[in-house]
């Protein structure tokens, strides 16, 4: 299922290769791409789980976007006109059809879209973070080990990315003040499969869109009300490291021909980062050392994921890890947590993006 794309490999117990290498895990062929959106299109809202081995898009607290196929123009929001260059197919769905606009979603062949907006974003009391993800998931217990050959491997993330759409919203309340916000990033799931252990997985995220601002390169320090290099755990229980599309930074390596983290709109670029054993190890250290400041603080409690098991320290092995899943996504943030402890409205907001050709390979 994986293919060389070039140089030579050779296996034995110790894993020795040839440098010069790259293996692609995300195969691109007629039998994972999308030729018909209905198959390929899953939400939170449904009870079938996504397929394994093949593209398809998804959706977060965005209500029933995948519930019946449209034709409208959702390029409109995306610069994607999937009906244009795919005529006579499935490779759009939104919540009932043709009523525009609407929360959609688009996919055909290694191409994909999508436009959220809060309309879709169910009622509140419950706190909601509506996501659409393009998605490319490995087979369980069978997943590729990306940094397994050699000490030159490093992970290979790249796509072509457009985001044509952004609109968010201000709110005044109680003399507080908030506002919608919207992010892109890449995400690599990796799976700690340490022999002898329960396997733990980890997120681990390059973001290339946030209006706020972005990383400073080289000097640790974020723009305020923007996003810094991390390794902690999130609020919905995932551990996670993040970084950033950027020069200079500790977690990942900005890729010969990429662009940088935007913060604004905009159209066609390419971005593509790689992770290198090095840059994992001191991912997973810091990370670690999180968890041991949080068990300081909480008595020797570890903490624990959305179903309450504890997480164990991170494997310091870079062959221990297996890569899960990747996806290229958008995020939003339309309610907020008050002084009073109460959340606000949900905040008026849309985004679109779209883009193709989301690859994850081994380089060494």
């Amino acid at each position: 299922m994986k293919k060389r794309i070039a140089g030579v490999m050779s296996v034995c117990a110790a894993f020795a290769v040839v440098q010069g290498a790259e293996l692609l895990h995300t195969v691109m062929s007629t039998t994972t791409q999308v030729t018909n959106i209905v198959g390929r299109a899953y939400a939170d809202t449904g009870t079938t789980p996504p397929p394994k081995g093949v593209y398809y898009v998804y959706a977060c607290s965005l209500g029933y976007i995948t519930n019946s196929v449209c034709t409208w123009d959702v390029g409109q929001y995306t610069a994607w006109h999937a009906t244009n260059y795919f005529p006579g197919t499935n490779c759009q769905v939104a919540m009932n059809g043709n009523n525009t606009p609407k929360s959609a979603m688009q996919a055909a062949g290694f191409g994909w879209g999508g436009y959220m907006r809060h309309y879709e974003v169910p009622s509140l009391p419950v706190w909601q973070q509506p996501t659409i993800r393009y998605c490319y998931a490995f087979t369980n217990y069978a997943e590729p080990s990306p940094f397994a050959y050699g000490n030159t491997t490093k992970l290979v993330g790249e796509f072509d990315c457009t985001i044509p759409t952004y609109n968010s919203s201000t709110l005044v309340t109680g003399g507080e003040t908030f506002k919608s916000l919207g992010w892109g990033y890449l995400s690599f799931i990796l799976i700690d499969r340490k022999a002898g252990v329960s396997a733990q997985p980890l997120s681990y995220c390059a973001f290339f869109f946030d209006t706020r601002g972005s990383y400073v390169p080289g000097s640790g320090i974020a723009v305020p009300g923007g996003i810094s290099e991390s390794a902690y755990q999130v609020g919905s229980g995932e551990m996670m490291v993040r970084t950033v599309f950027s020069p200079a930074t500790k977690y990942c390596t900005l890729e010969t021909g990429s662009v940088s983290f935007k913060t604004n709109t905009f159209s066609s670029q390419h971005f593509g980062i790689s992770i290198s054993r090095a840059q994992l190890l001191l991912a997973i250290t810091n990370l670690n050392t999180y968890m041991a400041d949080y068990r300081i603080a909480h008595g020797g409690a570890s903490p624990t994921n959305r179903l309450g098991i504890a997480y164990r320290d991170y494997s310091t092995n870079p062959d221990d890890y297996r890569l899960g899943a990747v996806n290229v996504a958008v995020e939003a943030a339309l309610d907020f947590v008050k002084s009073d402890g109460s959340l606000t409205p949900t905040i008026p907001f849309n985004m679109g993006f779209s883009g193709k050709q989301m690859k994850a390979k081994s380089v060494w």
